[in-house]
């Protein structure tokens, strides 16, 4: 087992060497641009960008409340849910097509009969 995790690291070691001495090529023939050496404009102006959020003071108590009483409510069999729109369309499609049959069996029932 240890055998076979240092064979496992040595090919992982002569892949990146390789890697390396084939950036090196492609960048000398111009194939590649040379690697940009200087990320700190870039790290500066995501940092500013990028300011770290402030949350309130009591948040965490607030939340903790809001939790708590959630799982009392869900340990007591009570859940709130939203109503779903597609309850609302099945029922309106049943009722309508309840009406249509009613109404072709009346149509049916007190048409004149020919004879």
């Amino acid at each position: 087992m240890i055998r076979l995790q240092e064979s496992f690291q040595n090919g992982l070691s002569r892949v990146a060497e390789l890697n390396a001495r084939m950036r090196q090529r492609l960048e000398l023939v111009g194939l590649l641009p040379p690697p940009d050496e200087e990320p700190e404009p870039l790290k500066s102006a995501v940092q500013v960008a990028l300011q770290p959020i402030r949350t309130p003071s009591n948040f965490r108590q607030s939340l903790r409340n809001n939790l708590t009483i959630a799982a009392q409510h869900r340990m007591s069999g009570l859940v709130v849910e939203y109503p779903r729109p597609w309850r609302q369309g099945v029922m309106l499609g049943l009722s309508l097509g309840f009406l249509a049959a009613t109404v072709a069996a009346f149509v049916l029932l007190f048409r004149p009969s020919k004879g």
